[in-house]
């Protein structure tokens, strides 16, 4: 809360923060295998266009879209928009959804290092570079439902929220080129 014992007391506590947005725990555990299913599903040759689309030309094409839809947080504090919580921590999704990357990188053969440069070469000065390495070494290192241990949350200003969300959380990676198809789930 914001009391201040000499001149002020938020009786209510309406000035004690924002509030992250809801425990995505579940919802990115079953993702992650829904994107190994998918994965596993894709003829040979429509996952080497998903790895050879994966990066290119300055782009990245992956994404769960659904964190950036989906979750806004908090509506007027910016520190806590756009977050979501795993683990009992509140984090920034656009680092939370580097664990997709990390995933992709490792099925397309490529080692954890690779995935870091790469998004050493996007993110370099972003403000979340340092979480999404992270993220990104947590989706190369685990697979099926299984997440491991997760990074410390980002959002160290943001309550936790009570809000929970467990369906799977949508997305695609590559880049569907020459009547190949990329992958979504």
């Amino acid at each position: 809360m914001n009391n201040d014992p000499i001149s002020k007391v938020d009786y209510l506590g309406l000035k004690a923060g924002c509030f992250c947005g809801p425990d995505v725990t579940p919802a990115l555990k079953f993702t992650m295998l829904a994107v190994d299913e998918a994965w596993a599903s894709l003829p040979a040759n429509a996952q080497e266009n998903v790895c050879s689309t994966l990066i290119g030309a300055g782009t990245m094409a992956w994404d769960i879209t659904d964190l950036k839809t989906k979750f806004s947080g908090h509506k007027t504090r910016s520190e806590c928009r756009q977050t979501v919580q795993v683990n009992g921590q509140c984090h920034y999704t656009g680092s939370v959804n580097y664990i997709l990357f990390g995933r992709m990188v490792k099925h397309c053969g490529s080692s954890a290092f690779a995935a870091k440069f790469w998004i050493t070469v996007h993110k370099y000065s972003s403000g979340n570079y340092g979480k999404s390495k992270e993220w990104s070494d947590v989706g190369h290192s685990t697979s099926g439902s299984n997440i491991g241990v997760t990074p410390s949350g980002d959002r160290q200003t943001c309550r936790k929220s009570s809000g929970r969300y467990s369906n799977i959380l949508h997305g695609v990676a590559g880049v569907a080129t020459g009547g190949l198809s990329n992958l979504t789930w």
